[in-house]
């Protein structure tokens, strides 16, 4: 390669790298307006603070739905409509927190790109972080389906599966946060 293109290669790996670094900054100070975070790392409680709450929140359609739709839509007995509202509780009480959490790490990182000289063993740890709560997060749903496989009827998963997967001819497969 000569030297006129390797110049050029850099300056296009600067000007993007800026690029990002510019648009990581924008979207932390949003959040940062949003959620009330401070720079220096002060948090707010996440029962009082709905802008982390929101952080948080399960996109629309990432949960099953809800016990008294899949009860009609299932045609589930009393038995299995109680063991679904059972399975669904546990789930919600188990991924609220780690919804948090994780909202709480994104920005905690987001925040430590403000620095000028981001600490890159900061950044490690909140990667490993961000890591941990993902695969707790997907634990959390594969034990949700897993339980729900085992309370449902084969011809019951089978209808689940395509109310998952919503409209369309190829469907959407597993959602995802």
């Amino acid at each position: 390669m000569n030297s006129n293109g390797g110049k050029n290669m850099r300056r296009v790996s600067v000007l993007l790298l800026a690029s990002v670094v510019a648009v990581a900054i924008g979207v932390t100070a949003v959040l940062l307006t949003h959620t009330g975070a401070s720079a220096q790392g002060a948090w707010p409680e996440p029962a009082t603070d709905p802008g982390l709450m929101a952080a948080a929140a399960p996109a629309p359609g990432d949960q099953p739905a809800q016990p008294p739709d899949l009860r009609r839509r299932l045609n589930l007995t009393d038995d299995q409509a109680r063991r679904v509202e059972q399975t669904m509780a546990t789930y919600r009480g188990r991924v609220e927190k780690l919804r948090i959490d994780l909202a709480r790490a994104r920005l905690d990182a987001r925040e430590t790109f403000l620095q000028t000289a981001p600490d890159r063993a900061r950044l490690a740890t909140i990667a490993r972080r961000i890591g941990d709560l993902d695969a707790q997060l997907a634990q959390a749903r594969f034990d949700m389906l897993a339980d729900l496989r085992g309370i449902l009827t084969p011809e019951q998963w089978g209808r689940m599966q395509m109310m998952r997967r919503g409209p369309g001819a190829f469907g959407g497969g597993f959602r995802r946060r």
